[in-house]
């Protein structure tokens, strides 16, 4: 059952009409439900409580910036569009933002005068600019390119299974109905097991989630497969500032020796497990090269129970148990929120990566 997403838009007002309200028809457009402060008074902190709760509220956030900072909030000194921004990345909400071009700035000054530039506060402008031009952002020159790329990140929101969303009142005995029977109770729910995946290898986590991501940990055999297909995931996040710790297998160890042995024993695919490990530090290697952003730390375990673990922010996760001869796409694999066995992962990993670490056996790349 389709979810109707709620997006909370936020933009200085009247140099922005225009643009407001293309953005409100786009994302009804698309099915899903606009919120603005156009009903709130500027300066009312009261108000500036209530705009932080509809932001809390709202599934996604989107940032118009135009050519003017907006009204300032006496008590910080930054406008409210700024507290608003921040705000929503504080509570990791999915964001994006569109900028207005230069050139078409330009236009929007020759038809309204100066008043849609920036006077009054021009260096925490630019200062607010950067910070968010830095992130996950998109230009636009006309009214066109706003409905473009509402249009386009809506549908990848879409396909995000972790956003609440809206349901109608008639939709939700049907919805509850279809979704109860797909979804772990119980005991699973307990342990914080929010989908099962069985011979049905994902790659787990939108790009979204990667972008925001402060933390990221990872134990793979060799991991080849993950970062053939996902590397400018892990990209985006190094671009953003992230830690991210890898431990793999080490080379030319006995774990590594009786893995391959077990898959030529049962006639599976023999894989050249070291070669693969030595592939993936140099994907690493590269990525680091390439962002000069982020932290990369790198270890390897030489025997530990098999399984690949990926965590993000130690708040949601992707545990696959791995057992040889079978190979980790032909296994069961468990999306994870907060919960026992999400606890259990980040406590593996980290005493794994604290006993590599006392032994010198980490290093940052």
């Amino acid at each position: 059952m389709k979810k109707k997403l709620q997006v909370f838009i936020s933009s200085t007002y009247t140099d922005l009409l225009e643009e407001r309200q293309t953005a409100v028809e786009a994302i009804f457009s698309c099915g899903h439900i606009p919120a603005g402060m156009e009903l709130f008074t500027a300066g009312d902190e009261s108000q500036l409580t209530v705009i932080k709760k509809w932001i809390a509220e709202s599934d996604v956030f989107l940032l118009i910036l135009g050519g003017r900072y907006g009204s300032i909030e006496p008590k910080t000194g930054k406008s409210y569009i700024q507290l608003e921004y921040e705000h929503a990345v504080k509570l990791k909400k999915p964001f994006f933002s569109l900028i207005i071009k230069e050139n078409a700035l330009d236009e929007k000054v020759k038809k309204m005068g100066k008043s849609v530039l920036e006077l009054d506060n021009p260096q925490k402008y630019n200062d607010f600019y950067k910070t968010v031009a830095s992130k996950m952002c998109s230009f636009y020159q006309d009214l066109k390119d706003i409905k473009i790329e509402i249009a386009r990140k809506m549908l990848e929101y879409d396909k995000r299974t972790d956003l609440d969303g809206w349901i109608s009142g008639k939709d939700l005995e049907r919805y509850t109905e279809e979704t109860v029977k797909k979804q772990p109770s119980g005991a699973l729910k307990d342990l914080g097991i929010k989908r099962i995946h069985y011979r049905q290898f994902q790659y787990p986590f939108s790009k979204e989630i990667y972008s925001e991501a402060e933390s990221i940990k990872f134990i793979f055999a060799s991991g080849i497969s993950f970062f053939r297909h996902c590397s400018s995931q892990i990209r985006l996040a190094l671009e953003n500032g992230a830690v991210v710790r890898v431990i793999l297998a080490s080379p030319g160890s006995q774990f590594v020796s009786e893995v391959r042995e077990m898959q030529r024993y049962n006639g599976n695919i023999d894989n050249d497990i070291d070669s693969e490990i030595q592939q993936v530090k140099s994907t690493l290697d590269l990525l680091k090269k390439e962002t000069k952003k982020g932290q990369i730390y790198y270890g390897n375990f030489n025997t530990q129970f098999r399984a690949n673990i990926m965590i993000i922010d130690d708040k949601i996760g992707y545990f696959t148990i791995v057992l040889p001869p079978k190979l980790s796409f032909e296994s069961t694999s468990f999306d994870l929120i907060e919960g026992d066995l999400l606890k259990d992962c980040n406590l593996h990993f980290d005493t794994l990566f604290k006993i590599l670490s006392d032994k010198g056996q980490v290093t940052q790349l």
